[in-house]
C-alpha cells in the first residue's frame, strides 16, 4: 500500500495548512522538510505489525483498519492506538 508521509519525520500527512497544502502537525517548525510529501510503499504485512510505542499493541490487535492507522510513522512502523486518550 502506498502512503503519503512527511519527508521531515515520516508521519502520515493528515493535516493541511490555511492554503490547503499538506502540513505535518508533528514536525512543523522543527524540520525544514515538514509537510513535504514523500510517497512510500508499505506492505500490508508490515502495517499489521505496526506497534503503539506506549502500550505495545500491534495494529492487528486493535480495532483500527490498517489503512487508517492514526499517527502512523513509516520510518519506525509505529502508530498511536488511543491508549492514553485523545486530548
Amino acid at each position: 500500500m502506498k502512503k503519503k508521509v512527511c519527508a521531515g519525520c515520516g508521519t502520515v500527512l493528515v493535516a493541511v495548512d490555511s492554503k490547503g497544502n499538506p502540513a505535518c502537525p508533528i514536525c512543523i517548525g522543527i524540520s525544514e522538510h515538514s509537510g513535504m510529501v514523500r510517497e512510500v510503499e508499505i506492505p500490508d504485512e508490515v502495517l499489521k505489525k505496526a506497534v503503539c510505542p506506549h502500550c505495545k499493541r500491534t495494529a492487528d490487535q486493535t480495532r483500527w483498519n490498517i489503512k487508517d492507522l492514526p499517527f502512523y510513522e513509516a520510518k519506525n512502523n509505529t502508530f498511536y492506538c488511543g491508549c492514553r486518550g485523545w486530548d
